[in-house]
């Protein structure tokens, strides 16, 4: 009998297989979707077969067989197609869905709830944001690559900032005569409302005339990430844009520094973007450029503080009285800067300095030297 039972407990690979079907047919799952669970049982085939479990029972998975699964998609090991460790988003992504799989395993009893509890993440490793400058949008916007679809499709993403699985998506009844898109976004089941601005009304228009029939706004588009950034590639490699800036969501990350750089807050970008919470905004976009960090500074640079210096250095042309009142700005900025062991040291440099407009002036000459 016990025999038998044991039988019946399904392979760690081969209940995987059994959630991915059951989500394939419950949830209807989007062509990427579906990738990316085929991506994280490939994953985990091969880091089974590394330690030789690969027919290991999943009532016998553990904490630290998902720890070493962790720890293997963090080496070399885990890229099959060039040198190097994967993305940490990659391997993320083959982490939260073996943590789907272990999870619908504690409901059926399989394994102990501990195991699902600890699920492990791999932090991740950021680079600066890829986005496009106001200079390449508009070279993006103002011309059309062979496969109209494709150049359409990234200047429709430039203007909304919508991602390319909801612009699939996307019906002319959702947008004709109305000032807002409402969609509800696929990945993450959140309505997101993006005001239809004159530009993208033209947009719209130009599209609309290029696809007169059926219902959706793109008849031709499919959502295939891979097919549709090889013709982006092509199209870039044109406009003499980077190539690894040749990628779908790169409109969507244009969008949102475009909008920043505009000083739209941070908050309202989220929304736009449809974010459940600002600090994913703040986490994707709070890095902008350095050109806007300098512009950014030099606008809210103190004036008054920008002419006490100048006063300062040259001591021409200048009042006794707007002399000391610009002096105090700086000397308020100087000293908040100077503990109290300089201090004394300057106090005993100012012992013969009785008027104030002399001693701000000496004690000025100190700190620049």
């Amino acid at each position: 009998m016990r025999t038998r039972e044991r039988t019946k407990i399904p392979t760690f690979l081969d209940f995987f297989l059994f959630v991915e079907q059951k989500r394939k047919v419950s949830e209807k799952l989007a062509f990427n979707t579906v990738k990316n669970w085929n991506n994280a049982y490939a994953k985990l085939d091969m880091f089974l077969k590394s330690v030789n479990k690969q027919g290991i029972k999943i009532n016998k998975v553990s904490k630290g067989l998902v720890d070493d699964f962790c720890v293997w998609l963090s080496s070399h090991n885990a890229n099959q197609r060039r040198p190097g460790p994967i993305k940490s988003s990659t391997a993320n992504l083959a982490l939260s869905k073996v943590t789907t799989v272990l999870r619908m395993a504690a409901e059926e009893k399989l394994v102990p709830a501990a195991v699902v509890q600890h699920s492990p993440h791999l932090k991740d490793r950021f680079k600066e944001g890829v986005y496009l400058t106001d200079g390449e949008i508009e070279k993006v916007i103002r011309s059309d690559y062979a496969i109209r679809y494709v150049s359409l499709a990234f200047q429709f993403q430039l203007l909304t900032g919508l991602r390319i699985g909801d612009v699939c998506r996307l019906r002319k009844s959702d947008i004709d005569g109305k000032e807002f898109i409402e969609i509800e976004q696929q990945k993450v089941k959140r309505t997101v409302v993006i005001p239809i601005t004159n530009d993208l009304r033209l947009l719209i228009d130009k599209i609309e005339h290029e696809y007169p029939d059926g219902e959706a706004l793109f008849p031709n588009l499919r959502h295939n990430t891979d097919k549709l950034n090889r013709h982006l590639k092509i199209w870039f490699k044109k406009l003499g844009i980077a190539r690894d800036k040749a990628h779908t969501h790169v409109a969507r990350h244009s969008f949102a520094c475009r909008l920043l750089r505009k000083n739209v807050s941070i908050y309202t970008v989220s929304k736009l973007l449809g974010h459940a919470s600002i600090r994913t905004c703040e986490k994707y976009y709070a890095n902008i450029d350095k050109e806007t960090l300098r512009q950014a500074v030099n606008s809210t640079t103190d004036k008054t503080l920008s002419n006490g210096l100048q006063c300062v250095e040259s001591q021409k042309n200048c009042s006794p009285y707007p002399v000391e009142k610009k002096s105090w700005t700086l000397l308020n900025v100087l000293l908040s800067l100077i503990d109290d062991e300089v201090w004394q040291q300057l106090e005993k440099s100012l012992v013969d300095a009785n008027k104030a407009g002399p001693r701000i002036k000496t004690l000025e000459q100190l700190l620049i030297q």
